[in-house]
């Protein structure tokens, strides 16, 4: 299968996942799709790749929902789409920062509410190393995304 179009979507260090997590503690983020995936709204697309950069070394795992509501206790509304789990050792150490990063996925998805966004959670799955609050646990998650209209490939 030939690659398509990859873009990049990336969450705002100054905005997003900023709350301090323990074990089992979560953040949400709604990421912005560029024009080439959110454009008329439709946002749907092929996740390729994810990669973090933080400054904690945390087991972190990312799911991936189709509308802001997120998790719900209904199989029938859940908007849950795929996820993702790093261990701490798949942090690599450099210059301060943890990078974490996976190649060749293929995670459909689709903005049920049509905003051109991926509404994103991130959990951090660490038994017992948290996530600092602020700039000193700044982390930056980075989706690498195939256009597509459709789910086909």
């Amino acid at each position: 299968m030939a690659a398509g179009n990859v873009v990049l979507t990336a969450s705002n260090p100054a905005v997003d996942f900023v709350k301090a997590l323990g074990s089992g503690e979560s953040d949400d983020a709604d990421l912005v799709f560029p024009l080439a995936i959110g454009a008329g709204g439709h946002s749907r697309c092929r996740v390729r790749h994810l990669a973090i950069l933080s400054r904690d070394n945390c087991a972190w795992e990312i799911l991936l929902y189709g509308k802001t509501t997120r998790a719900t206790n209904d199989p029938a509304t859940d908007s849950f789409r795929s996820r993702w789990r790093f261990t701490a050792s798949d942090g690599l150490l450099r210059n301060g920062l943890y990078y974490y990063y996976v190649p060749d996925l293929d995670m459909p998805y689709e903005d049920e509410l049509q905003l051109g966004k991926c509404y994103v959670t991130i959990l951090n799955r660490s038994l017992a190393t948290p996530k600092a609050a602020g700039p000193a646990g700044a982390l930056v998650l980075r989706l690498y995304a195939e256009v597509t209209y459709g789910w086909g490939g």
